[in-house]
């Protein structure tokens, strides 16, 4: 009857140790999610900035041809 008691307490401590696994995984992915959510968040914004300012530059380049090109058309249809 001495095997039944200590076979009870080997149960106990292997049935809590996968609850203590879980509490411990969770207590370091948590903040360690955290951080690289923020280090993604923080390096997509000074990559957005220079994305934009070339797009600006493009689109202006381009309607300054647009307009050239137009106000070639309408000098040459105004001198017939």
């Amino acid at each position: 009857m001495t095997a039944t008691p200590a076979l009870a307490r080997t149960h106990k401590k292997n049935k809590g140790s996968l609850t203590g696994t879980l509490v411990s995984m969770l207590l370091f992915f948590i903040p360690l999610a955290s951080m690289a959510g923020a280090a993604y968040i923080r390096a997509q914004s000074p990559a957005k900035e220079p994305a934009i300012t070339e797009s600006k530059d493009l689109l202006t380049k381009q309607l300054k041809i647009i307009k050239h090109e137009i106000d070639e058309k309408v000098g040459r249809n105004g001198t017939s």
